[in-house]
């Protein structure tokens, strides 16, 4: 860890273990423990690892917000009281425009209310949403503005937990929690692209450890494969 002028903090150290079954596909991943931060640990940028080299998918903050961080827990704290998110340079073109995908994710579901839980996607229609609700725990894709809702079988878990969303070729979304798959698939197809360009949005109360985003649909085995490697690293 080195401290630089402005009291600028760069973070140079990468967690042990830090890297993913050799799946191809990988289009972006923000390890666990690798943001940068500043004398005030606010986030400064979270790289992506992916080694995609078409497109800039590194983050940082959006105007105006910032995103806390504790280097010592991993932790990005996406909060609606000071409207956190971090994006790219340039969401314009700086983007990725998936049909069929898997996402990753290690998250911990701050808010307790029905809608306010956008965790990625892009600003105005295109987003993965969580929310835990009056009656049952749920998750919506919109994509393109359109929406899909669906309950989760065995709701959010408290505290840290591993999102795995698939979409088939077809259109088609599955959840997993926890490596648990959470309902059937049958009336949840959504044709349009789904782009991404932003984690957080000025209503989410989250925090975030991990995010690996695959333009593909990702086998079965695989699945697996880095399911298990993300759980272990970030202690699920």
């Amino acid at each position: 860890m080195y401290t630089l002028a402005n009291n600028l903090i760069i973070k140079t150290r990468v967690a042990a273990g830090s890297v993913l079954p050799d799946v191809t596909g990988l289009v972006a991943w923000y390890k666990f423990k690798t943001a940068t931060f500043d004398g005030s640990r606010n986030v400064t940028e979270w790289i992506d690892s992916s080694g995609n080299s078409s497109v800039d998918m590194d983050l940082q903050p959006d105007a105006g917000t910032s995103v806390p961080y504790s280097p010592a827990t991993g932790e990005l704290s996406f909060t609606n009281g000071n409207s956190s998110v971090l994006e790219t340079d340039s969401p314009s073109t700086n983007q990725l425009t998936l049909g069929a995908f898997t996402i990753f994710g290690v998250i911990d579901i701050v808010e307790s209310g029905a809608s306010n839980e956008a965790v990625l996607g892009r600003a105005g229609n295109d987003e993965l949403r969580f929310y835990r609700g009056a009656a049952a725990a749920g998750f919506r894709a919109r994509i393109n503005g359109i929406n899909r809702d669906i309950d989760l079988d065995s709701g959010l878990p408290t505290g840290k937990l591993l999102f795995t969303i698939i979409r088939a070729a077809g259109g088609l979304i599955t959840i997993r929690i926890n490596g648990s798959t959470q309902t059937n698939t049958s009336t949840l197809a959504i044709s349009n692209l789904f782009d991404f360009t932003r984690l957080g949005n000025g209503a989410t109360d989250s925090l975030m450890y991990e995010i690996a985003i695959y333009n593909v649909e990702v086998s079965a085995s695989n699945i697996t494969a880095i399911e298990n490697e993300i759980s272990t690293r970030t202690g699920v």
